[in-house]
């Protein structure tokens, strides 16, 4: 099933406030995402959502902070639980890095959502990227009890190693950097094209991997990494007119690509 997608647009000389404001429209209309609580921390401003993903289990569900800064930062991070009083939150993912927008420049906002498997918030502006939002991988390995441990994910955000390193919250079935994953996107042997076949290589389906003690699960065949280095954000890839067609998200090594029809 391909994802469904929703455009919006903040203008520019927006503010902290529509700034979040306009990522919390995206995220209002997504399946599965209950907010909590829209709230200010010192002089953040900050999104919790319940996101719900196998709620027959204890741990099929996270709570999403976003984080907004007065500077037009963001940041994300999942969380076991959240207390709306103290406006904290327990097991605590590593929180992202920091991308940092301009205020004198519209964000483009793209909604991507595969339900359960993804559901995704693209901010670009210019050169500036991000990927906010949830994956929670189709293929799951079978011995992993989400009785006990959470399988929701968000990436790093970095703008180096874009979209490689993955985060859930630290109460994981690995004992060694538990809730720190990393994946094969970003990898930079999948850059170029095939000098061969003058075709570009593309894996069908990300595996997850911890630091050292084997893997965690893998996704569907409907998230790729392509070599994609030179192309641009948001190309369409089309295999087959009309059948198979992909959205490459940023282009780069290893791109990840979500297949839209």
């Amino acid at each position: 099933m391909a994802f469904t997608r929703s455009d919006y647009t903040l203008n520019a000389n927006f503010t902290q406030t529509s700034l979040k404001d306009a990522i919390k429209t995206a995220f209002n209309a997504m399946p599965n995402h209950v907010l909590v609580q829209d709230t200010t921390s010192s002089t953040d401003l900050l999104l919790i959502y319940l996101v719900t993903l196998n709620a027959s289990k204890v741990c099929g569900k996270s709570y999403l902070k976003i984080r907004v800064t007065n500077t037009f930062s963001v940041r994300q991070q999942l969380l076991a639980t959240w207390d709306i009083a103290t406006k904290t939150g327990t097991l605590a993912s590593t929180e992202s890095s920091a991308i940092t927008f301009i205020n004198t420049s519209p964000i483009q906002l793209i909604s991507l959502v595969k339900n359960p498997e993804y559901h995704f918030l693209a901010l670009s502006q210019n050169s500036t990227f991000l990927l906010a939002g949830c994956l929670y991988p189709e293929n799951r390995p079978s011995w992993w009890n989400e009785d006990a441990h959470y399988y929701i994910f968000h990436n790093d955000g970095s703008t180096t190693n874009i979209f490689k390193n993955w985060y859930t919250v630290i109460q994981s079935p690995f004992n060694i950097s538990p809730g720190i994953y990393t994946t094969d996107w970003g990898d930079l042997r999948l850059s170029n094209v095939n000098p061969e076949t003058n075709k570009r290589a593309a894996i069908s389906g990300m595996s997850f991997y911890s630091s050292s003690q084997g893997d965690a699960g893998r996704t569907s065949n409907e998230l790729i990494s392509v070599a994609a280095l030179g192309q641009t954000r948001f190309e369409q890839i089309v295999v087959t007119p009309g059948v198979e067609e992909y959205l490459l998200i940023i282009p780069n090594s290893g791109a990840m690509t979500l297949r839209s029809i």
